[in-house]
């Protein structure tokens, strides 16, 4: 699949194998990225970490069952109206909000992992995490 990077392992887990040797471990996608790019794209990860706003449905109906889906919301505004179909997948929705910035909003990485750490711990604790095969 083009359009892989490969960066950090987190938890061990690669978000797409990308047909190489050594799996991508994370995909960009973007306004740009054609449709069936983005839904083949989606449906390889674990996680789906989107900036709140309409674009983040294809986000939600493309992901796998079980999926997480990380809502970044700007300091400045607040939507989760969509997080009520998030249940009927099968996934999990988390939000963080980023902070106001000079140029725009900022979010510490660090405490975005450790979201996403917190939330698929509790999906495996709780057995709402299903199973891809």
């Amino acid at each position: 699949m083009e359009g892989c990077m490969q960066s950090w392992r987190h938890q061990g887990t690669p978000a797409c194998s990308c047909g190489g040797a050594e799996p991508a471990l994370y995909v960009v996608c973007d306004v740009t990225s054609p449709l069936p790019e983005l839904l083949a794209a989606l449906a390889q990860v674990p996680v789906v970490v989107t900036v709140e706003g309409s674009q983040w449905v294809h986000g939600h109906f493309g992901a796998a069952l079980g999926a997480l889906i990380v809502v970044i919301n700007p300091a400045d505004r607040f939507n989760a109206l969509i997080a009520d179909m998030v249940p009927a997948l099968g996934q999990r929705m988390a939000t963080i909000v980023a902070d106001k910035a000079e140029d725009g909003y900022h979010v510490d990485v660090q405490r975005l992992l450790a979201l996403i750490d917190r939330a698929q711990d509790d999906m495996a604790r709780t057995g709402e995490s299903l199973q891809r095969g």
